[in-house]
């Protein structure tokens, strides 16, 4: 996806596209505007070329993509689809090697190779928690061919108002626990974001006391209890005890210790479960 008020299309954005023929069968480009014909010439080689408006930015063309790739049925071809928009500047290395390396992490649903860490990055009073950043997505088959992922992209448009950003807030609060998904991720060269389904209790566990922190919200605190007992791993007589116990630890305790009681709680639960 890119976008130039001018109808330009920058060399670097020519040299992405260039690199990923080599990990691709099928390359869409989306324009949200109008490209200047001597630009389009620039990228004949892709396999499409789509010009819209800017409405919605990098959603509204990611949606539009992908709703047509689900009407053509051309996504349940794919192993992966990959979406990436213009703010990408390389690569600096074969890309080949990123991908073949992602390839042997079997157990993956999606993958990104930025994050951006809990803040209120959109200037509101909300507060978002760690996610991928859209810039550079890659779903595998095990999520593209499930209604939930098709049916967020027909909602997505009209569910947000439309900060760029805020698609990867909402893919990771939409695919979290609930749906039966967990998030790990990596910094540094070569570091990723995955998010893997969560195949068993101890690793679901795990998931959750490290997101205990000083800086959880209670409400974080009630989906994790939530998710335990629709899947039957809490008795509903636990899940008010514990619910209880830290109700009364966020009124009335400082963070640093509140977090310690909990870790300590979700610990035990872990032990016994």
């Amino acid at each position: 996806m890119t976008y130039n008020k001018n109808g330009i299309i920058d060399d670097y954005i020519v040299y992405m596209l260039k690199q990923l023929v080599n990990v691709s069968s099928d390359i869409i480009v989306v324009s949200n505007k109008k490209l200047k014909q001597r630009e389009k010439e620039k990228i004949a080689f892709v396999s499409e070329y789509i010009e819209r408006g800017n409405e919605k930015f990098d959603v509204g063309a990611y949606s539009q993509v992908i709703k047509e790739l689900y009407d053509k049925r051309q996504i349940y071809e794919y192993d992966e689809l990959v979406l990436i928009n213009d703010s990408v500047f390389g690569p600096f290395f074969d890309l080949n090697d990123m991908f073949s390396a992602m390839d042997k992490r079997k157990n993956l649903d999606f993958w990104g190779i930025t994050k951006r860490g809990r803040s209120d990055f959109d200037g509101g009073a909300g507060v978002y928690p760690e996610h991928i950043q859209s810039c550079f997505y890659a779903f595998r088959k095990s999520i593209i061919s499930q209604d939930a992922f098709k049916e967020y992209w027909q909602q997505v448009v009209d569910e947000i108002s439309c900060a760029p950003s805020q698609i990867s807030y909402v893919l990771n609060t939409r695919f979290t626990h609930d749906k039966g998904f967990s998030v790990e991720s990596r910094r540094g060269l070569g570091g990723f974001i995955r998010v893997v389904r969560v195949p068993l209790k101890n690793i679901i566990y795990q998931d959750m006391l490290e997101k205990i922190d000083k800086d959880t919200e209670f409400v974080e605190i009630k989906a994790m209890l939530r998710y335990l007992i629709q899947h039957e791993m809490i008795s509903t007589r636990e899940c008010t005890l514990l619910l209880q116990t830290a109700k009364s630890a966020y009124e009335n305790m400082p963070p640093e210790p509140r977090t310690k009681l909990l870790r300590a709680l979700f610990s035990t639960l872990a032990q016994f479960s």
